[in-house]
């Protein structure tokens, strides 16, 4: 499943793109291996593995404090969130719903 930013693909994982200004910030995240990748603009932040429900990623760009967050829920209906936020403000979020739909909502 694609929409603007965000592939979902229960094989590949997750994919998100946010814009900052000039810069692209990707994220890739696996529930199957745990593995994380976070770029900015193509250069390699943080590599990580992570099975918890939720992971923060803390990095900089231009000089701003900026900061990747994925939550995960796993009771009822499985979703996620991935946030991204600057000097403490939301840049942009997507929820991610799997379910019967598996319908993404961008926030």
């Amino acid at each position: 499943m694609n929409t603007d930013g965000i592939t979902v693909s229960m094989s590949k994982g997750i994919k998100a793109n946010f814009k900052l200004g000039e810069h692209l910030i990707e994220y890739w995240g696996s529930a199957y291996s745990g593995k994380e990748v976070l770029k900015v603009d193509g250069e390699l932040i943080a590599e990580s593995r992570n099975f918890k429900t939720k992971s923060v990623h803390e990095f900089n760009v231009d000089g701003k404090a900026c900061q990747l967050t994925i939550s995960v829920t796993l009771f009822k209906k499985f979703s996620s969130t991935i946030t991204l936020e600057c000097e403490g403000e939301l840049v942009h979020s997507y929820q991610l719903t799997y379910g019967k739909t598996r319908q993404i909502v961008c926030i």
